[in-house]
């Protein structure tokens, strides 16, 4: 609305690595601080939150494949197998627009 392009930041979702990293019933950030043992009092406060959030991400980051060593890597590892398919068809896709 203020004419501003869309935000090009790119994320990086702790539950999408979770599930490639870590064996767990559920997903969500009480469901795996549990599951990991971590403690987490007050939940929905944003300094807990954020401070579960930082030893799920360790923990993930101890059980990433060892072929991914970069921020690129880590991203496109992180993203579901359907949007790395549709990113790779996109590339592969000649542009044919005049």
């Amino acid at each position: 609305q203020a004419g501003f392009g869309p935000l090009l930041n790119r994320r990086l979702d702790t539950i999408d690595l979770a599930r490639k990293c870590i064996e767990a019933p559920k997903y969500g950030l009480s469901a795996l601080a549990e599951h990991l043992g971590i403690n987490f009092e007050n939940h929905h406060r944003a300094l807990c939150d954020a401070k579960a959030t930082t030893e799920v991400l360790l923990h993930i980051f101890h059980h990433l494949p060892n072929e991914v060593q970069t921020i690129e890597q880590l991203i496109a590892f992180s993203r579901p197998q359907q949007q790395r398919k549709k990113k790779k068809e996109k590339k592969t896709t000649p542009d044919t627009s005049l």
